[in-house]
């Protein structure tokens, strides 16, 4: 092959492969399919449009976790939804908020312009929120920064029992997969039975999506605050492989965020579920539930 090709340029060589025979006589044809898979190849790797700070502050937040049992209890932690907010305290009602270029604005019962909180948003991504009040109250610290809150677990629920005693307000709930809601409590005094409700499917996904914020394997059936006067909740995740998870905690602190966070919806979901008086919901029906009555017992052990 080398004699072959001794005293022949590599050029030569090079214009007699057929390949490139083929390129040379069809250099317009080829650079036209050339620009046809550049602009294909750039509608394919084009940016996707970047979230706005209103939808990417939807979610759940919180302060991470630390070590001493006495700051746990003040972590920060909040919710957004689509224009409601609840945080910073376990007892926090919803109120309205909105998004004004780097602002939160907080409203206390209404859309009132005069009846506002502005909290200035230092940084927000997808896994980071800063905030820094406009105000710089006593009771607030300057910056506050909290993360978002991801899913841990794969739990499908089919079915969720809910009590909550003290602080809030006192009441027993069921919440079936089609997000049908069985209350009696308190909040309704004037009634002597309970009251049935049905809750938005996205209110329902949302969540399900909490409980699946939950770290399943290390959750402990009871959570004890050592000191008076807190609220003690339970809940019971009845999941569609047939296991029910059950948990409790008295007072905020020693239970993991994520699971303050949950009995905070569900102590405050009777708000959203258009209830209506039904006779066939009583005290004494939930009493004697089984689920219920488990619960109970795990929330109020024997020490």
């Amino acid at each position: 092959m080398a004699m072959r090709n001794r005293g022949r340029s590599y050029v030569t060589i090079f214009f007699e492969r057929p390949l490139n025979k083929f390129i040379l006589n069809n250099q317009k044809a080829i650079s036209f399919l050339l620009v046809i898979l550049s602009f294909l190849l750039g509608c394919f790797q084009q940016k996707t449009p970047q979230k706005t700070y209103a939808e990417l502050i939807q979610g759940d937040w919180a302060e991470a976790p630390t070590s001493d049992k006495f700051q746990m209890r003040f972590l920060t932690c909040a919710h957004f939804g689509d224009s409601l907010f609840s945080g910073f305290w376990q007892e926090g009602y919803y109120i309205p908020y909105a998004i004004e270029n780097r602002e939160l604005i907080l409203y206390s019962d209404s859309i009132n312009e005069a009846d506002r909180d502005v909290i200035h948003i230092l940084k927000l991504n997808n896994d980071t929120l800063s905030l820094a009040t406009a105000k710089h109250e006593k009771d607030w610290p300057d910056t506050i920064t909290m993360y978002r809150e991801h899913r841990k677990n794969n739990i499908t629920p089919v079915e969720i029992s809910f009590f909550s005693c003290c602080l809030w307000p006192c009441q027993y709930m069921r919440l079936d997969s089609s997000g049908y809601l069985s209350f009696f409590g308190d909040y309704f005094k004037k009634w002597d039975v309970g009251a049935r409700g049905k809750i938005s499917r996205s209110a329902y996904n949302e969540l399900i999506e909490m409980t699946r914020r939950l770290q399943i394997d290390s959750l402990k059936p009871y959570y004890y605050l050592a000191t008076t006067d807190q609220t003690t909740c339970g809940i019971a995740i009845r999941c569609s492989d047939g296991k029910t998870i059950y948990t409790s905690a008295y007072g905020r602190g020693p239970d993991p965020i994520e699971l303050t966070m949950l009995f905070h919806k569900l102590g405050w979901l009777f708000q959203v579920a258009n209830l209506k008086k039904d006779s066939s919901i009583t005290y004494q029906g939930f009493e004697s539930d089984s689920t219920m009555r488990k619960l109970r017992e795990i929330s109020y052990p024997k020490f």
